[in-house]
């Protein structure tokens, strides 16, 4: 029964382009991928539900493909407003590798290094301010199984990985340019000092109310997303609420600067 709906969803999946009902059909050979390649599908969806626009990059470059696979390290930006009318730039990345591995390997387009060994999420939502100043980074990862399996330190479990990408994730870019001098620190919303605002977890299961596991492990938010649905409310209100913490962000910022007499 899963096969066939997820089947179906994907070949129905988006009025974005016509193409995707013949591009999908490559993807039928693990679960898994298939539903980390349906996960990237469906933020793309969220953040043009939430009125951010695709600018470039995959099948938005316009060019006409009879076939164009979804490979890892492809990127979609989008371009929008926050919720007080600042304008962001987006770029999401699926199963792009982070190689850098220390700041002066990074650059603009490459804004992250990493200091653990896990360097590869299956999604990224990069943060850019209206400059195309980079801010932080939201991380998604997908898995095909149930809560309480992925929250585990053992072999078996994510929660290695998971902690990883939130804490081993840095950036010497956020804030840098000469128009926010002086203000990272205190525009900072937490005590890491990674580039991570959020990691969330795609799992096609149910959140289980184990008092103790989710209160332990909170800054891990788990995400119940399925093919089977038509509203994937928990991701749109994950994007949501790390986007208007951003938006928190850039107003905290915004009083600063006006304090002491600078134009952001």
């Amino acid at each position: 029964m899963f096969f066939r709906k997820l089947s179906w969803k994907l070949t129905h999946i988006s009025n974005f382009k016509p193409q995707f009902d013949r591009q999908y059909q490559y993807y039928w050979r693990r679960t898994d991928l298939l539903y980390e390649i349906w996960g990237f599908l469906e933020v793309i969806k969220a953040l043009c539900k939430l009125k951010f626009i695709p600018q470039s990059g995959w099948i938005f470059d316009g060019r006409n493909l009879e076939f164009q696979p979804l490979k890892p390290g492809t990127c979609v930006w989008f371009v929008g407003n926050l919720a007080s009318g600042r304008k962001v730039n987006l770029k999401v990345k699926y199963d792009d590798a982070i190689t850098a591995l220390n700041a002066t390997e990074t650059s603009q387009e490459q804004p992250l290094w990493h200091g653990a060994s896990h360097n590869r999420p299956d999604i990224r939502v990069e943060i850019y301010d209206a400059s195309m100043i980079f801010q932080n980074v939201i991380v998604l990862d997908t898995k095909y199984r149930r809560l309480r399996d992925i929250y585990k330190f053992s072999k078996s479990g994510s929660l290695n990985q998971l902690t990883s990408y939130r804490d081993q994730l840095f950036s010497p870019y956020p804030f840098k340019d000469a128009k926010y001098a002086g203000c990272k620190q205190v525009v900072t919303l937490s005590n890491r000092p990674s580039a991570v605002l959020n990691v969330g977890v795609l799992f096609p299961g149910k959140v289980v109310t184990n008092a103790d596991t989710i209160k332990k492990y909170n800054d891990i938010e788990p995400i119940p997303t399925f093919p089977s649905r038509n509203d994937n409310n928990a991701l749109l209100d994950f994007l949501r609420l790390n986007l208007e913490l951003q938006d928190e962000r850039f107003n905290k910022l915004s009083k600063i600067l006006k304090l002491i007499g600078r134009n952001e």
